[in-house]
């Protein structure tokens, strides 16, 4: 038995056997995840997120879940949870908007142009002349000739894909052919003028930041960031890793749900320009580790469980239609190397345009994320580390969190004794919820007014604390529903803080054990470097309010916008970067937290909040 369930205000329609959940049938449908239903825990009913409002239809009723997560008069109005909601009949149902997963375009940030030394693409110009009786020369036969007999390259080699797609090459007259290294790699002709295309990925957990390049000017020709498909499967690592090892089949659509938003991105750029994927001759791809074996379906067994390790670290060149990227037929994906199975080659990629290799120090480099990654660079040493600071900073888990799109509370202000509020929002909309920076606001507001003590605990003397109606503990009124996007309060709650409490320590106290091993105190640091999507709109004086960055001057931490992209970007145009990728791998000494010693007490003393003076 199966019923159709349509969505609004999305306009799909989907098919779903008897027993399985809302949720399950909207995650086999690649061609929505991105743009439908967040589920930030990976439909496990544990964070709340995935809300539907039935229009239409009956259902089996409210699960324990549902009870927990829900207020009662939601619950009476016919919300739900997409993954606890199993239909009875066909279903009709309503999206709301703080549930939406919206692709979120954004600006990456990349330069104008990247000059050219020895990219690993070339091209060259060869003009075929009519083969005769008398002279027999195949076309193939006078590139490989011209290439080696004009420009010195001997030994090259030709796939037999290639020749296959070429099948149509005229006998005579210009042609362009592609080498890289000691391989052909492309071959174009006819009246359409085609640019040599290189494109560098940065394959974000939460979003997906792609780079267009000429490969014979460097300029970048475009660059875009999507919403990574994968999030129907989990917001954070951990969800999507246990999803994909839940099942074969869950670890195949997991990874197509990969390859999909880079093609979907791929043809995004290629098209602005009047181009298509097929005109890509060159690919860079960074990630951490799990989205690197995630894309090029490798074994995820190992990454989940002590010691965590990486089938492999070493960098790969692998064919893009191996791993069912759309590019020119014969074209190598590269991938630079990994450190460790929580410090990917997004990482080492963000090391590299820093230019932190062979930089005295100290110097810090964080990319704040559900994983944080960490480097400290002093005395020409790199020591890394990995800290698990949870989904809390992309707004997962927080009672009305949501991403940085339109109508997210994006800064908080709090005065008048602590009786007033002012929250700003992405769009200048109505608020709908409230993003990680505007969290971090929230409680550096909280703590600066005393509202939260150090120990996370909200004073209920306040006058806009008050105790929820589940009885889950007091909330701090950030918009009263006459004036929220929902009609609905938006609040922190108690739970909130204590997820904001949990992250901050993880970065925190990582950083601490860091500067232990390096035997540094905070006040040696000369310089921060923030980098990622959450670091470029993160207000560092609250940050460093709450405790979470290194209490120093404000002027020594520079926010450097997605440097891993920025990296992926210099490998894709470089051999020599390329190289430099391999160095910082080999040179990045690994320190595994959990391993040290102090690793609990300094996690605890990190969970307190500083008090203002």
């Amino acid at each position: 038995m199966s019923f159709s369930v349509h969505f609004q205000p999305i306009g799909c329609t989907i098919h779903i056997d008897g027993g399985e959940t809302v949720l399950n049938a909207f995650q086999t449908v690649a061609s929505v995840q991105a743009s439908g239903l967040t589920a930030p825990c990976g439909g496990k009913g544990q964070c709340g997120n995935c809300k539907i409002l039935i229009i239409k239809g009956k259902a089996l009723g409210p699960t324990d879940a549902e009870r927990r997560l829900l207020q009662p008069d939601e619950l009476a109005a016919g919300y739900r949870l997409a993954c606890q909601t199993a239909p009875l009949g066909d279903l009709e149902v309503e999206i709301p908007s703080e549930s939406l997963a919206k692709i979120h375009t954004t600006d990456t940030g990349a330069p104008q142009s990247i000059p050219l030394k020895d990219p690993p693409v070339k091209r060259f110009a060869i003009n075929l002349k009519p083969p005769t009786i008398e002279w027999p020369s195949p076309p193939w036969k006078q590139i490989v000739d011209a290439l080696r007999n004009n420009y010195g390259l001997p030994d090259l080699r030709i796939e037999p894909e290639l020749l296959r797609a070429k099948a149509g090459m005229p006998k005579s007259g210009r042609v362009t052919v592609t080498v890289r290294g000691n391989r052909i790699v492309d071959v174009t002709f006819g009246s359409r003028e085609v640019r040599s295309l290189g494109l560098a990925i940065d394959l974000g957990s939460t979003k997906i930041a792609g780079y267009l390049l000429d490969m014979e000017s460097g300029d970048i020709l475009g660059s875009q960031a999507i919403m990574n498909p994968q999030i129907a499967y989990g917001e954070d690592i951990i969800s999507r890793l246990a999803y994909a090892l839940d099942s074969p089949s869950n670890a195949k659509r997991i990874t197509a749900a990969a390859r999909q938003g880079i093609n979907t991105l791929s043809s995004n750029l290629v098209g602005a320009i009047d181009h298509i994927s097929e005109d890509i001759e060159e690919m860079v791809v960074v990630g951490n580790t799990a989205m690197h074996h995630i894309l090029l379906d490798l074994s995820l067994d190992q990454l989940i469980r002590s010691p965590f390790l990486p089938v492999t670290t070493a960098p790969l060149e692998v064919r893009a239609s191996d791993v069912g990227l759309n590019a020119a037929t014969a074209v190598r994906v590269y991938f630079p190397p990994l450190v460790a199975g929580f410090v990917g080659s997004d990482h080492v990629s963000m090391v590299l345009s820093s230019r932190l290799l062979g930089r005295e120090g100290p110097v810090l480099g964080l990319d704040i994320g559900t994983n944080t990654e960490i480097v400290l660079v002093h005395q020409d040493r790199m020591i890394s580390c990995s800290c698990a600071s949870g989904p809390a900073f992309e707004a997962a888990h927080i009672r009305h969190g949501m991403r940085a799109v339109e109508g997210a509370i994006k800064k908080v202000v709090v005065s008048d004794n602590g009786k007033k509020v002012v929250c700003e929002t992405i769009g200048d909309r109505p608020p709908l919820g409230i993003c990680g920076s505007g969290v971090i606001d929230a409680v550096a507001q909280l703590l600066k007014w005393r509202i939260l003590g150090s120990d996370g605990l909200l004073d209920e003397h306040n006058p806009l604390v008050r105790v929820t109606r589940q009885q889950t503990g007091p909330a701090f009124l950030l918009v009263p529903g006459r004036s929220s996007g929902t009609g609905r309060d938006l609040v922190l709650t108690q739970k909130d803080v204590s997820e904001i409490q949990l992250a901050k320590a993880a970065v925190a106290g990582a950083v601490e054990l860091l500067l232990s091993k390096a035997g540094l105190q905070q006040a040696d640091i000369e310089q921060v470097l923030i980098a990622g999507a959450f670091g470029s709109h993160l207000d560092v004086s609250s940050a460093i309010a709450i405790g979470m960055l290194p209490n120093i001057p404000r002027e020594r931490f520079v926010q450097i916008g997605n440097a891993a992209g920025h990296g992926a970007v210099l490998a894709l145009t470089s051999i020599t970067e390329r190289r430099s990728c391999e160095e910082i791998a080999r040179r990045i000494t690994y320190l595994e937290l959990t391993a040290v010693r102090q690793f609990a007490s300094v996690f605890a003393k990190s969970l307190r909040f500083p008090q203002p003076s």
